[in-house]
């Protein structure tokens, strides 16, 4: 694993991922800011589908359910950004 070597070598890339992490994951608990949190979480969800697409095939599944519940909780939660994408248009 030299990609996740690579990571572990510059210093502040893990850490600020596990505050952003935890951050959401409480912001989810307390059902606080959640279109935000979800908004935050999902390029996080991506990289991690990618990283293992790229590099781990094998463990992919935890990658694939953390993808899917992320993408489920933004269509549950889609009318919080149906104002935002009219906007858009």
């Amino acid at each position: 694993m030299q990609a996740f070597g690579a990571l572990m070598a510059l210093k502040f890339v893990l850490p600020t991922v596990a505050i952003i992490e935890v951050a959401v994951g409480l912001s989810l608990l307390t059902n606080r800011f959640t279109s935000l949190t979800l908004v935050l979480l999902m390029p996080i969800s991506y990289s991690i589908v990618a990283f293992h697409l790229a590099f781990d095939p094998s463990g992919i599944l935890p990658a694939a359910i953390v993808a899917l519940l992320n993408i489920g909780l933004l269509v549950i939660n889609r009318a919080t950004y149906r104002e935002v994408l009219a906007m858009a248009r």
